[in-house]
């Protein structure tokens, strides 16, 4: 059996081989650092789900589309986030159900929504959408004067069930039984109908729904009027509190861009 030559090392193979442990020992700290310092990896944003009701301007269906102020801006907002959004994921129905879905449901908002203090934690918000008013409406010829809240004592109100009507009227000290409390998709058509025919006599809620309303259905142009402001305020994208942080940033951010290039008046000018 013929034997294998000797292997003869020359200085530098020496050299090599003394230092080649040390290097690996130095790799052997190094990963472990190197892995550590490296950036944790963004994970995706979380898909929110929205909810409205018929609050027109702001969102109403329209030949069995929902459309509006809100849901075009919110079109705009997650087509600028490339967010895959389309008008027919929008639910649209009661008020109260959507704000209770909103409320108990992580990543679930609800618009077009007043944001008050009592609301603010239950809530994390993008806006403001628009301005807005809640108002109490009467009938013009009952002649009725509001200055306060004890003044309101004496009448059968007329509200939607959880809307920011109610819940002021309610925080003011007034009776919940002094309230007729209507849910639904026409309820705001209902409410008038009410006031007209002397059920109710005032009807509490926001000023430019209301007027959106009168015209809508046919309603005499000098029949009502707002007889006191209950709150003047914004409307906001209101998403349960637990819902993904990012996601709301992302919005934000894309809502102020979209006010900032023009884009914003652009969708709002055709429901002033």
């Amino acid at each position: 059996m013929m034997k294998a030559p000797p292997i003869h090392m020359t200085p530098q193979h020496r050299t090599f081989a003394l230092i080649l442990p040390l290097l690996a020992g130095c790799l052997a700290l190094i990963m472990p650092l190197a892995a550590a310092a490296a950036p944790e990896q963004t994970p995706p944003r979380q898909t929110l789900s929205f909810r409205t009701e018929s609050y027109p301007p702001y969102n109403f269906q329209r030949d069995g589309e929902t459309v509006g102020m809100a849901v075009d801006l919110l079109l705009a907002i997650e087509h600028n986030m490339h967010a895959p959004l389309r008008r027919e994921q929008i639910k649209l129905g009661p008020w109260a159900r959507g704000y209770q879905f909103a409320l108990k449901r992580k990543n679930n908002c609800i618009f077009s929504t007043t944001r008050t203090a009592e609301r603010e934690p239950h809530f994390q918000w993008v806006g403001p959408i628009s301005d807005t008013i809640v108002v109490l409406v009467a009938r013009r010829d009952r002649h009725i004067t509001i200055h306060s809240f004890d003044d309101l004592k004496q009448y059968k109100i007329g509200t939607v069930i959880k809307d920011i009507g109610e819940q002021l009227l309610t925080a003011g000290g007034i009776a919940i039984d002094r309230l007729d409390r209507l849910s639904g998709r026409h309820v705001v058509a209902s409410s008038l109908t009410k006031l007209q025919k002397g059920r109710i006599d005032l009807f509490a809620y926001e000023g430019n729904v209301v007027q959106w309303n009168i015209r809508q259905h046919h309603f005499p142009a000098d029949l009502f009027e707002q007889v006191y402001l209950l709150k003047r305020g914004e409307l906001y994208y209101a998403c349960n509190r637990h819902s993904d942080p990012a996601a709301i940033h992302a919005m934000q951010q894309s809502l102020d861009q979209l006010k900032a290039n023009g884009q914003y008046a652009k969708i709002i000018a055709p429901y002033q």
